[in-house]
């Protein structure tokens, strides 16, 4: 390309602007393959909802007691957005697989909590394979 040449300048600047699209176009076609992906039903249930119903069942230490919505919101901040984990409870929620009460810590102070219903315990049980049960053995980390 001359740099004297408007008809270069052109050719180049139009090669440019071709390739910046190609990579806008692939990214945009990237992010709907993620998005695809992360809505894609796993034996019924998105993602999301896959997400907050292992963590929730996973920090419920009594069948039926409750879990801080605050605390399984910060425990999913690593993997889902703050839509992802809305999405997933909102449909949990519709499903009847979760429900929301208030509670009272030791001080009596009141905060929401999540709870699992009787069928959502049922669909866990019945696809127990989606979950990790066990954590791997130290032998395994070295």
């Amino acid at each position: 390309y001359g740099a004297d040449s408007p008809s270069d300048f052109d050719a180049l600047k139009g090669s440019l602007t071709d390739r910046i699209r190609a990579v806008l176009n692939k990214g945009a076609a990237l992010r709907q393959i993620e998005q695809q992906e992360q809505v894609s039903s796993i034996e019924g249930l998105t993602q999301p909802e896959l997400y907050v119903l292992a963590e929730v069942a996973g920090s419920i230490y009594m069948p039926h007691t409750g879990v801080s919505v605050y605390s399984v919101k910060n425990q999913l901040e690593q993997v889902l957005t703050g839509f992802g984990f809305s999405l997933g409870l909102r449909r949990l929620v519709s499903r009847d697989f979760v429900r929301v009460d208030e509670e009272r810590d030791h001080n009596g102070e009141t905060y929401d909590a999540l709870f699992l219903t009787e069928k959502a315990w049922v669909w866990i049980e019945a696809h127990e394979e989606l979950f990790v049960i066990r954590r791997p053995s130290k032998e395994q980390h070295q």
